[in-house]
């Protein structure tokens, strides 16, 4: 089959590396081009979080399922699901298991769209993880339990697909879930998604790290530590100003964003996130900021909580999360199975860059290693 990934790093005729499309349309045509090209379907829906928003969901399912676990992407700040569409998708049709996504709250589809609490907003990062535990019960798990069930012998052959009632044909498994069994759930997370599903694998284990609701984690550019290499003294200041413009001015958008330029060393891709409608160019708010910088001090604390397998890829000259952050991270973490694949000269977007082919066929092949 067509490979958009292929060894070049060059994309076939009509294929986008960002996924940052300017109308609904575009969306909807590059979405059916690259499910055609894979065999993958795609299904969007919503769900209701416990802070009572509605999210916009996206489920990617291989036509023929190889892996009895599912991954669950969580994207960075600022950022949507769709953007990473292209990398999702292979890696739902080349290690054949499901991918389950949504756009956080405020941010991409996922509302709301104006008022203070508007785009990219984050009154606490509580409410980031909360998400993703609920998308995690209500979503992933009632599907991975539906699939294990429909596999329990009364489900299509290993190489066959079924058709339904409505004509639609389903998903074939050789390797499904196994009825009655915990869903076993692999977190893929993205810069700030990176911190978000770290931080949901150690607040669901225990002290000694056992029992987590997640078995495995895959970090692109992981955000670890945002005030990296700032002394101890400068930490307390920063912190108690955050704290402070957070109690009384959470909505005010005053700091200032890296350029794009800065981020993402592949051109096209600049031009595509710049035309993007759903990623976020504003000014960050301060409770956002507060709360990125309190949930890497949470992460540094619940650290030694973690202690399922880990891959994780970062780039030299990331400016947005430092490198140097995440080998201090992954030496707090009590994982004994641990790879750590170090991009020279990578920017902070590893999913849209001269080495995104080679990164892609890295994490296959650990997840073919892992998720079986």
């Amino acid at each position: 089959m067509p490979d958009p990934f292929d060894d070049t790093g060059a994309l076939p005729a009509g294929a986008t590396t960002s996924g940052g499309l300017q109308t609904d349309a575009d969306n909807a045509r590059e979405e059916a081009r690259a499910s055609a090209s894979y065999n993958v379907k795609i299904e969007h829906k919503a769900f209701r979080c416990s802070r009572g928003y509605d999210l916009y969901t996206t489920t990617f399912t291989p036509s023929v399922r190889r892996s009895p676990c599912c991954l669950v992407f969580h994207h960075g700040l600022s950022d949507h699901s769709s953007r990473h569409r292209d990398v999702l998708i292979h890696l739902c049709a080349e290690v054949g298991m499901p991918v389950y996504t949504y756009d956080a709250h405020g941010h991409g589809r996922s509302g709301p769209d104006d008022g203070p609490q508007g785009r990219a907003f984050i009154f606490m990062f509580d409410d980031l993880l909360n998400d993703l535990l609920d998308f995690t019960k209500q979503v992933v798990i009632p599907a991975e339990t539906a699939s294990a069930a429909s596999c329990n012998g009364s489900g299509p052959g290993p190489t066959s697909t079924a058709p339904r009632a409505d004509g639609a044909a389903t998903t074939a498994s050789a390797s499904g879930p196994a009825p009655g069994s915990k869903p076993r759930i692999y977190l893929f997370g993205y810069s700030m998604g990176g911190l978000c599903t770290s931080l949901a694998v150690a607040t669901t284990a225990d002290a000694e790290g056992r029992g987590s609701l997640y078995e495995g984690l895959v970090l692109s550019s992981c955000l670890t530590d945002a005030l990296y290499g700032d002394s101890y003294m400068v930490r307390v200041v920063k912190l108690v100003v955050a704290t402070l413009l957070r109690t009384f001015v959470p909505y005010a958008a005053i700091i200032k964003r890296n350029s794009i330029e800065a981020g993402i060393r592949d051109t096209s891709a600049i031009a595509q996130m710049a035309a993007d409608p759903l990623w976020y160019r504003g000014k960050f708010k301060t409770a956002t900021i507060y709360s990125l910088l309190w949930g890497c001090q949470w992460l540094h604390r619940a650290a030694r909580r973690i202690t399922v397998p880990i891959y994780a890829q970062h780039g030299t000259k990331d400016i947005a999360c430092n490198v140097n952050a995440m080998r201090e991270h992954l030496a707090r973490v009590r994982s004994k199975d641990l790879t750590f694949n170090v991009v020279e000269g990578g920017f902070h977007d590893l999913h849209h860059d001269p080495e995104t082919p080679r990164l892609l066929k890295d994490m296959v092949s650990w997840l073919k290693a892992h998720a079986k």
